[in-house]
């Protein structure tokens, strides 16, 4: 070969294979994967409050991947547990099982268990008391994002860190090999006996130097100029918000007491940004510590923030606290994607991010505009009910109520129910059904009977919510709808726990390599974010899962 030929030859070669380098490189499966979720993060706070936030949040989200800001639950079951296992699992709670927040554990029991009560275990954490149950996610039916990722490659690490604990523990699936979340309590980080013998070194530091305590005489005041919060209603309250604090609006100022700090101090943290502190700061130790994202196989890290979901109980989401906290979340969201940078490299690892639920507005806030709105009084419905079944149907034995407990939407039903003969049980239910129906904050109502069978139609929404929401074992013999505006009596002033669209609106956000920077106004669920994540990843999505691949966002 002459020399003249050699050269373009040798050319051609290099290109070639700085092509294959670049390919190779763009193939590269990432070091990490992270799941982030802001509790109550109703979908409008992020658009609504969007010309207040930094580069370095939500909007380096928005211009490094997807947002999907038409995203809605499809399920008819708006709390903390069933969204986390929804995210996790890509699945609904006729899935996965998670029905609520808690369930009465047996027929002859009127006593609700919560959904990560676990007997077998014990909790992980200082000083607790022998009466205090194990937790631990064996409820969830199924496997999630972490024990998929895990099966495909051993060598890969999945953890969980957030405030709460069902959110710790839904998020992390079957077998992470860690989850920890914060006591409000006692204000430390605990874990359980299901996940490991003792807890690490650095959350025994964390709670031995009693790292949240340096929140004592701090203070929450606007982070933005006064008139920024123009936009918000003020709600007008008779007594502080907050026992340590004596004012009844921004700025609170968690004073110091002669005492140490105590329940209602940790509580008063709860419902501030400071919350967030404490999960990012539990979030940064457990990167540095156990080096994720530093390993030979993905690993995957799974990151809640509670504190907007206690703050929002306590004040709403059109007020000027949640405005503040959610500009601040911005703040940490930033914080966050500057640890991951700097622990496993920009365009090294995906960020999913997504709420838990939504949030009704409250009658009081809604009554200008809906008159109509009210409260109700959930334990008086029950009474009710008892009394039209008894007239209807006569006593059960012993005089035992029909009704035994509620978890809205759900109400279950005295054991009886399950013994009577099929037409016996189906006209009792009847009766519950039409009762339910006629009172003026009730919008729709099913028995188990109705949910029982196959899938509804489309065009018969609130029962196709309703029916993914059922699972025959855990569920109540009823499921509420409330109407619009409408909202349960009690210590909150704000809730989501029933199927209006306000409960279900999250946002979604993807961002990683492979993804395509854009709004896409394509209907979504967060049952979709582990089916796009394991897409994303190589691996195979959650056994049975129903969510779909956003695809719009993925590929050339």
């Amino acid at each position: 070969m002459t020399r003249i030929l050699q050269i373009p030859l040798l050319a051609c070669l290099f290109l070639a294979a700085a092509g294959q380098t670049c390919e190779t490189h763009a193939s590269e499966k990432p070091k990490l994967c992270v799941v982030v979720v802001i509790d109550q993060l109703r979908c409008d706070l992020v658009t609504r409050y969007e010309d207040h936030f930094g580069n370095d949040g939500f909007k380096r989200l928005m211009r490094e991947g997807g947002f999907w800001p038409n995203a809605y639950f499809r399920q008819g079951s708006s709390a903390t547990g069933p969204g986390h296992a929804t995210i996790s699992t890509g699945k609904h709670p006729r899935q996965h099982g998670i029905v609520g927040n808690r369930w009465p554990p047996d027929p002859a029991k009127s006593k609700q268990r919560h959904a990560v009560d676990d007997p077998s275990c014990s909790i992980l954490g200082l000083d607790v008391p022998d009466y205090v149950r194990g937790k631990s996610p064996r409820a969830i039916i199924g496997r999630a994002l972490g024990d998929e990722l895990k099966l495909a490659d051993t060598r890969s690490r999945v953890f969980s860190v957030a405030l709460k604990d069902r959110a710790a523990i839904f998020l992390g699936g079957r077998r992470p090999d860690a989850a920890f979340w914060w006591n409000p309590y006692t204000g430390e980080f605990r874990s359980s006996t299901y996940y490991m013998d003792q807890l690490p070194p650095y959350v025994a530091s964390f709670n031995r130097k009693r790292w949240c305590d340096r929140f004592v005489g701090a203070t929450w005041d606007h982070l933005l100029p006064h008139d920024a919060y123009d936009r918000c209603l003020k709600r007008t309250r008779t007594e502080p918000p907050f026992k340590v604090a004596a004012t009844t609006s921004l700025p609170y100022r968690f004073l110091p007491t002669n005492a140490p700090p105590d329940r209602q101090f940790y509580f008063a943290l709860y419902a501030s940004p400071f919350g967030n502190d404490i999960a990012l700061e539990m979030t940064r130790r457990v990167l540095e510590n156990e080096k994720i994202g530093q390993g030979n196989a993905t690993d995957l890290l799974f990151v809640g923030f509670s504190a907007n979901d206690v703050a929002g109980h306590v004040f709403g989401p059109n007020s000027p606290e949640i405005m503040d906290l959610t500009v601040r979340t911005d703040r940490h969201l930033a914080t966050l994607l500057n640890m991951l940078d700097e622990q496993v490299g920009p365009g090294h690892y995906h960020v999913a991010l997504t709420g838990d639920h939504g949030v009704t507005t409250p009658p009081e806030t809604a009554a200008h505009i809906t008159p109509d709105v009210k409260r109700f009084d959930a334990d008086q419905l029950l009474t009710d009910l008892n009394d039209h079944l008894v007239e209807k149907h006569g006593s059960l034995p012993d005089s035992r109520s029909y009704t035994r407990a509620r978890n809205i939407p759900w109400i279950y039903l005295d054991q009886a129910i399950d013994q009577m003969t099929a037409g016996d049980r189906k006209a009792v239910l009847a009766t519950a059904v039409a009762f339910l129906r006629s009172r003026d904050f009730v919008q729709d109502a099913f028995s188990s009977v109705d949910l029982a069978g196959p899938a509804p139609s489309t065009n018969d929404h609130h029962r196709l919510l309703a029916w993914r929401a059922y699972h025959p074992v855990r569920s109540g013999h009823l499921y509420v709808q409330i109407k619009p505006g409408c909202e349960k009596a009690g210590s909150n002033y704000a809730g989501h726990n029933n199927a209006l669209t306000h409960d279900r609106h999250v946002p979604i956000f993807i961002a990683g390599p492979g993804v395509k920077s854009g709004r896409y106004f394509q209907p979504a669920d967060p049952a979709d974010i582990a089916v796009t994540l394991a897409a994303l990843l190589g691996i195979e999505p959650p056994l049975e899962s129903t969510g779909r691949v956003l695809h719009e966002a993925i590929g050339n």
